[in-house]
């Protein structure tokens, strides 16, 4: 168990779950655009580029000796994905 819970508190954890959430996006964009069916790919995109920043964010916090600079990019992206996504599902 003390083993899961390292993994868990590594970098390497992060960054496997970055590449999982762009996973996620091409599949969602892909299914979209051959049956028409699931979510639109620019609310899946700010959606998940919001939970992406966020990630990168905690990554910069977590593995780097100087996060300061990409932390605030990051963070500042999250933000402005997620207004974004709001914008997006407000005109629906």
């Amino acid at each position: 168990m003390s083993s899961l819970f390292a993994f868990l508190e590594s970098p390497r954890f992060l960054q496997l779950l970055m590449v999982a959430i762009l996973c996620e996006a091409a599949v969602l964009i892909a299914y979209h655009s051959r049956t028409g069916r699931g979510p639109r790919p620019w609310t899946v995109c700010t959606f998940l580029g919001a939970g992406l920043s966020f990630v990168i964010a905690l990554y910069a916090v977590r593995a780097l000796t100087d996060p300061s600079v990409v932390f605030i990019i990051a963070l500042t992206s999250a933000l402005v994905f997620h207004i974004w996504h709001l914008a997006l599902i407000s005109r629906r």
